[in-house]
């Protein structure tokens, strides 16, 4: 079923911790049947490379220097601000530049 736009976020966060426990499980040598076909092999390295974007992206827009650093209080804010961040209206934690 396609996500709704409405609820993109949701229904992809969902689908992406099971996306992990497949990973986890490929890489523990426990039942990996999820990802047996080539296809979903290469599904599961494109998907990597979108999650390390989107961390990269997390820390330059949180000014982390780390992977760490990046902790759900400072992505909320980053997500919270970002129309005005953009628009030069303040930085990430919302005060004004």
């Amino acid at each position: 079923m396609a996500s709704m736009s409405y609820c993109l976020f949701q229904n992809t966060a969902g689908e992406l911790d099971r996306c992990e426990d497949s990973l986890e499980a490929l890489f523990n040598d426990v039942d990996s049947s999820q990802i047996d076909s080539l296809e979903e092999r290469e599904a599961a390295v494109r998907l990597v490379a979108t999650c390390a974007r989107i961390i990269d992206m997390m820390m330059e827009w949180t000014g982390a220097d780390d992977v760490a650093d990046v902790n759900n209080p400072a992505i909320r804010a980053a997500i919270k601000n970002a129309r005005k961040v953009a628009a030069g209206y303040c930085d990430v934690d919302g005060d004004r530049e």
